[in-house]
Parts: C-alpha cells; structure tokens; sequence
C-alpha cells in the first residue's frame, strides 16, 4: 500500500507518473482522484494513523430496551410454538389459525 501513497506534488520526479496511479486507484476504488489526492496528503503529513475514521465515535442511538437475557427469552420464545389461538405465516405467507 505505501508505494501507492507517494506525495503528489511539484516535487515529485515523475508527477505524470503518480497523477497516473491516483486516476488507476481512483477508478478501482470509485473514489474520486481529488479525493485520493486527500487521502495521500494525509498519509504523507501524518502517516498511516491518518488514514483512520474520523468521524465521532458517539452513537445517537437509544439504549436498548431489553436486556441480553430478556433478548435470548424473546428469541427462544420466538421460535417456539404459537400461543392458542395464535395466527401463524406458513411457509408460503399463508395466515393459518395454530390450535392446540
């Protein structure tokens, strides 16, 4: 991967030659070349540790409502038969009534 992410600049020897290998990963990776060009401008100020997600780390999601045994009851009991008088999909999306 490093000899991919060489600086892209006025004092590169060859910059025909790395302008060239940004537009090849661009085009295998979907990314745009402007966009490979950031990620490289990063990698050459800071290493490979710039290439990390920055986006923040919180997430706005609620607490889970059920605990991990609450969750694993659910699941057996999913799976399980159908109360009395339940209905029931069957196999071809079928509603039956399920009696016991």
């Amino acid at each position: 991967m490093g000899s991919c992410l060489r600086r892209l600049d006025q004092d590169d020897p060859q910059p025909d030659i790395a302008l060239a290998r940004a537009a090849a990963v661009a085009e295998q990776t979907g990314y745009s070349r402007y966009w490979i060009g950031q990620l490289v401008g990063r990698y050459n100020a800071r290493g490979p540790e710039a290439l990390c997600n920055r986006q923040p780390t919180h997430s706005h999601r609620a607490a889970p409502l059920l605990s991990p045994e609450q969750l694993a009851e659910l699941g057996v009991a999913v799976r399980g038969p159908a109360l009395l008088g339940a209905k029931k999909l069957t196999s071809a999306g079928a509603i039956k009534e399920e009696s016991l």
